[in-house]
């Protein structure tokens, strides 16, 4: 994407916090529609967030068991392919001891908000992601590792491919980690509901492998 545009997201700064702090950037790559993506790693440090005006999206690749947030109520362990969303108004503070490296996806509101005008032809200022923390979560890790990670960053037919990946993963995550979520698609082309539903399930569900 255009260099103003991609600086927009990094000074919102959970990319800045890394790049000002222990990590490594080991690949990045920032779409025309203000997406961006980033491999990272880090050790032997610590990173706060105070409310970095963007949603993140982290799926740790290696290492992580000794990487943790911290947290009054007790601090949480990571490992490899837990998942973690960052809201847009989230604060956190983490530590890490041992090498371990990360995928980083960067977003805004309005990606939500648009994509859940267009798809499910629903107000998308209601959308609310959610805050996870070290989770489970087989479609994210099969988008990471099956689809983001084997795509060349550098070609732009690649990156045709990552920009229609992410849109499945905006669909996901409207559909299983917002506060309100969203299940019902416009009804387009003549397909019923019930029908475009199973058509919606079924790219879901096979997207990742789609790239192989």
């Amino acid at each position: 994407m255009g260099k103003d545009k991609s600086q927009g997201i990094q000074r919102q700064r959970v990319y800045n916090v890394l790049q000002n702090n222990t990590a490594k950037l080991h690949n990045e790559l920032w779409l025309e529609n203000g997406m961006g993506s980033a491999v990272w790693s880090n050790s032997h440090g610590c990173a706060s967030y105070d409310k970095p005006g963007h949603h993140t999206l982290s799926f740790y690749l290696e290492g992580g068991h000794n990487t943790k947030r911290n947290l009054q109520t007790g601090d949480m362990f990571g490992g490899e392919n837990k998942l973690s969303l960052m809201p847009i108004d989230h604060r956190s503070d983490w530590s890490f001891a041992d090498p371990f490296s990360f995928y980083h996806l960067y977003f805004e509101q309005a990606h939500l908000q648009h994509f859940a005008e267009q798809v499910f032809d629903k107000e998308g200022r209601h959308i609310e992601l959610k805050e996870r923390t070290f989770v489970d979560d087989p479609f994210i890790t099969q988008f990471v590792r099956e689809t983001m990670l084997k795509l060349d960053w550098s070609d732009s037919t690649d990156g045709l491919m990552a920009s229609h990946a992410q849109q499945m993963v905006l669909l996901h995550l409207i559909r299983q980690h917002c506060h309100q979520p969203l299940y019902k698609a416009l009804s387009v082309s003549g397909l019923s509901p019930a029908n475009q539903r199973k058509v919606m399930d079924y790219i879901e569900a096979n997207l990742p492998f789609s790239f192989r």
